[in-house]
């Protein structure tokens, strides 16, 4: 909705932030934050295996909420693109609670599920800053 409200108000004011044919370093840096962010949402969708399993390897292994840190990092490289301050202003504090809220709701509810292995992962791995230890993993279609 803050995405949409924000586009719309560029195409009022008659902003023209992505120019490929003129590409400027907040542009290239705002589309390398937009790939990255989905690439982190894609490959953590595709190490998940939900309700099923605990993920601790893959970039599960480096961030316990790597799905959040995509969005985010997507976010990021959205304000960057738009230039538009309110787009920050209006979106941060939206992410910072619900993230945060999401983020503690899923936990209490792996605590709940997977016990002592979920306890023992979450005091090796990092909530949001992808600085755990690397453990390779599988990738598998979400749709399994």
């Amino acid at each position: 909705m803050v995405l949409g409200a924000c586009v719309v108000e560029g195409i009022i004011d008659r902003e023209a932030p992505l120019d490929l044919l003129r590409p400027t370093p907040l542009t290239i840096g705002s589309l390398v934050l937009i790939a990255l962010g989905a690439t982190i949402r894609i490959w953590a969708l595709g190490t998940i295996q939900k309700n099923r399993v605990l993920a601790m390897t893959g970039v599960y292994s480096l961030c316990r909420h790597p799905l959040y840190v995509g969005s985010t990092l997507l976010y990021l490289g959205f304000v960057l693109l738009m230039n538009d301050a309110e787009f920050l202003y209006l979106g941060l504090p939206y992410i910072v609670l619900f993230f945060g809220a999401a983020a503690f709701s899923e936990e209490h509810f792996l605590q709940t599920k997977f016990g002592a292995e979920f306890e023992s992962y979450r005091h090796m791995v990092p909530g949001f800053v992808p600085l755990g230890r690397w453990q390779p993993g599988g990738f598998r279609s979400p749709a399994r």
